[in-house]
């Protein structure tokens, strides 16, 4: 009875923690979906400050942003890569709270996964300003290959990428073990980015757009899950030759 009363308590604390991340989560993309740049400074800052010990000169300008004149581009709300902190925090917390027993340390796993996922955001952003700001002078550029494309394609894939390696390393670290280490947090992914607009009809205003962004989105999920998926298989090959048993001489 002490067994079965212990894993209900524990069944119903991951209820309530999940629900409690899910509406968190939701709550911060809700209540910063039509903030400016001033509002999100608590994002932007910390991002241009990383991008600008990188080399890239960015001045600030009060609602705005933060602007580079060579090249020319402006880092505003658009660059504050909202989306992914939300899902780098459902998909940290996800990736590892069956570690976790109880609601107190649930509520821990939560906290600490809601900072790492500011943290990763802050670090992914500043590369990705920096890797804009180089691809703006780049020549490969077509009428069938714009900036726009370019930029979006860049941002989705190393937002994947990154949020594939955090996953992973939060796995590694609390010891959770891993039924789907590729396609959850990728499954994440998509469903804030582009199930959410569908489901709240966020695209009716602009059905086309969206139409071109989902098709890229879902063009860069899939080669990133692609490429990692090859690379788990290339990492397993030696370790799989040292675990086989050898034939008898």
């Amino acid at each position: 009875m002490k067994a079965e009363g212990r894993l209900l308590h524990e069944r119903v604390a991951e209820l309530a923690m999940g629900a409690l991340v899910v509406l968190a989560a939701f709550a911060l993309k809700l209540a910063n979906s039509t903030a400016g740049a001033d509002q999100l400074a608590w994002v932007l800052a910390p991002s241009c400050w990383l991008a600008s010990h990188a080399g890239l000169s960015l001045s600030h300008e009060p609602g705005a942003g933060f602007i580079s004149h060579v090249p020319r581009m402006v880092v505003g709300p658009p660059c504050a890569g909202l989306n992914f902190m939300v899902v780098g925090w459902l998909a940290l917390y996800w990736s590892a709270q069956a570690r976790f027993g109880g609601a107190r340390a649930k509520l821990g796993w939560l906290l600490a996964s809601g900072l790492a996922a500011y943290l990763a955001t802050i670090a992914t952003n500043g590369a990705r300003i920096v890797l804009a700001a180089h691809l703006l002078d780049a020549t490969f550029y077509t009428g069938m290959i714009t900036k726009a494309q370019v930029h979006r394609l860049l941002g989705v894939a190393l937002y994947c990428s990154v949020l594939l390696v955090t996953c992973h390393a939060a796995q590694r670290v609390t010891r959770a073990a891993a039924a789907h280490p590729l396609q959850s947090p990728l499954a994440w992914y998509v469903a804030v980015v582009l199930v959410v607009p569908l489901v709240n009809r966020a695209f009716v205003r602009g059905p086309e757009r969206f139409a071109e962004h989902a098709l890229s989105t879902l063009a860069a999920v899939g080669l990133v899950a692609g490429l990692a998926a090859g690379l788990r298989r290339l990492v397993a090959r030696p370790r799989d030759r040292l675990c086989s048993p050898r034939s008898p001489a």
